[in-house]
């Protein structure tokens, strides 16, 4: 995986606070003392940047 937790700034963020690892909706980062911490969703679900929790991975719409 090319994308890693430097590629997210946790430096202003809330502790505990969840953020998206960017271009992979399968994978969050937890922001923790400024320091980003990644985790892979469990299978079938992914991330939702929106609602900022893992949901059930939908099929794509045609």
């Amino acid at each position: 995986m090319t994308n890693t937790p430097e590629a997210v700034d946790c430096s202003k963020c809330e502790d505990g606070e969840l953020l998206p690892v960017p271009g992979n909706p399968y994978a969050f980062v937890c922001c923790r003392n400024g320091q980003a911490h990644y985790f892979d969703c469990p299978p079938g679900r992914r991330f939702d940047p929106e609602t900022k929790e893992i949901v059930a991975d939908s099929p794509v719409k045609k």
